[in-house]
């Protein structure tokens, strides 16, 4: 006979709780290292060097974001299955 599958749902749901909280954090961080950039910045401060920072840090911050969309968009996937195993092992344990 074939032994039964275990999944440790709790683990799982604490991995995707955390994935949420540092795609929260990481965003919150880089709203907040925007805001100190942009007023280091000033749109009326027009040297080559500032601007070329300022073109290279967007590029990066936008590749920071779509990082923590992704870990976001994980731990969404995450519920799902957590959610999709447990009302198949109810059907079983009934």
């Amino acid at each position: 006979m074939a032994e039964p599958l275990h999944f440790d749902v709790d683990s799982y749901i604490e991995l995707s709780n955390r994935l949420v909280k540092l795609s929260e954090e990481g965003k919150g961080k880089l709203d907040i290292l925007t805001l100190y950039l942009n007023d280091l910045i000033p749109t009326n401060w027009n040297a080559p060097a500032a601007l070329e920072f300022k073109a290279k840090f967007d590029d990066w911050t936008k590749k920071e974001y779509r990082l923590y969309e992704d870990y976001r968009n994980i731990a969404e996937r995450l519920f799902r299955e957590i959610n999709q195993w447990n009302e198949a092992a109810s059907t079983f344990s009934s």
